[in-house]
């Protein structure tokens, strides 16, 4: 981008002063052009700067969300660990719940048998007790008359 203030060739014969002059603004039309070129380059260097930095904007937003959603996964986790131990300890109770149960009908089916075993003893003797009742009354009634006689 030189601007030249003499002609190239200075020779006053050749070259006048209206075609130095032309030369100088082909030059300078030159260097507008480029300067030209050098601005849209820049603004499509910004714009393209611009479209980097939304883009940098979106993916911290995507990466924010992502830890948010990590996060949140975390909880749920917890959240579905605390509940599993809570089955798990009302499992546990309600098998410590279920062998006392069973432990309680073993309990009752002894007593069970037992009450069985002395009622059939309870029934024998029930079963014998007027033939003794009476044999004992008629030995009664011999010993007495017996004493008399």
């Amino acid at each position: 981008m030189t601007i030249p203030t003499q002609p190239p060739n200075a020779d006053p014969a050749k070259d006048s002063d209206e075609l130095f002059r032309e030369k100088v603004r082909a030059q300078i039309m030159r260097n507008l052009e480029e300067i030209e070129k050098m601005a849209a380059e820049r603004a499509t260097m910004a714009s393209q700067r611009e479209k980097m930095a939304a883009e940098r904007a979106t993916m911290a937003s995507q990466r924010e969300k992502m830890a948010a959603e990590r996060e949140t996964m975390a909880s749920q986790r917890e959240k579905m660990t605390a509940e599993t131990e809570k089955i798990v300890a009302e499992k546990e109770t309600m098998t410590a719940e279920r062998e006392k149960m069973a432990s309680e009908r073993e309990a009752m089916r002894a007593q069970i048998t037992k009450m069985m075993a002395e009622t059939v003893k309870m029934q024998t003797e029930n079963q014998w007790y007027p033939a003794i009742v009476a044999s004992t009354v008629t030995l009664a009634i011999v010993a007495v008359t017996k004493l008399f006689l």
